[in-house]
């Protein structure tokens, strides 16, 4: 994505004059320790750090310079170039979709708010970034891998298979506390899903902790039993012959 500093900086600084308050509003809320002038200068300060993404920045930033250089060898040219454009444009629609959610009346969906949206970047782009990602874990390489999950997990947060495959990643690392933390989001985004309370219980075992493992079979098995016909089979089955 092309975060051009001077441009960030501009067209932040101005929104966000237009997203703040009346003075009345400051003069109303001061208090003897806080001055209306002082209230309005912090939420000022407030609004431009957040229209300017400063840690999506870092977040996104090594990703995006993986697939600008990596992706190339995997889709065809017309799908690379697609990739590109958005990568590209993605700074200037998130400001025209800022601007254009200001003037809407009514209240915004979630969707509509959401990164993916925000930035422009389609669904094609992250299966595109998925299919990457996967290559690199296929290569052993789990932390470049990690850094397009990562880039996935932000712009499309709610999808379970991200995460388990983040935590799949940490778990090659040994970094199974990690793996942990970040399959339990996976467990919020999909409670039925067995795959993150399965590998939650390999770093359990690898970590030691024999209780806890116990506890996440017991869970694990409950999952699986409200599941329906073939994959009820196949996760028993695993159970039966995995753990």
């Amino acid at each position: 994505m092309d975060f051009n500093t001077a441009y960030l900086e501009e067209r932040s600084l101005a929104i966000a004059e237009d997203l703040l308050h009346e003075d009345s509003y400051y003069e109303y809320l001061a208090t003897p320790l806080k001055s209306a002038k002082l209230m309005k200068m912090q939420e000022k300060q407030e609004l431009v750090e957040f229209l300017q993404f400063k840690p999506l920045h870092s977040n996104l930033q090594g990703a995006e310079e993986l697939i600008r250089s990596t992706l190339s060898g995997l889709v065809s040219d017309v799908e690379y170039q697609r990739v590109i454009v958005e990568l590209n444009d993605a700074v200037s629609h998130y400001f025209e979709k800022i601007d254009s959610l200001q003037q809407e009346e009514s209240g915004l969906s979630e969707s509509a708010i959401s990164q993916q949206n925000l930035f422009g970047i389609s669904d094609d782009t992250l299966m595109h970034v998925y299919t990457l990602m996967t290559d690199f874990v296929k290569k052993n390489e789990f932390e470049k891998a990690i850094s397009l999950l990562i880039f996935l997990e932000v712009l499309a947060p709610y999808v379970s298979s991200y995460w388990v495959a983040h935590g799949v990643c940490l778990q090659a690392l040994q970094k199974d506390s990690e793996a942990l933390q970040v399959f339990e989001v996976a467990k919020l985004i999909d409670p039925g899903d067995p795959e993150a309370y399965f590998y939650s219980i390999e770093c359990y075992k690898a970590l030691h902790e024999k209780d806890r493992a116990k506890d996440e079979i017991a869970a694990l098995m409950e999952v699986v039993e409200r599941l329906e016909g073939d994959k009820k089979v196949e996760w028993r089955n695993t159970i039966k012959n995995s753990i």
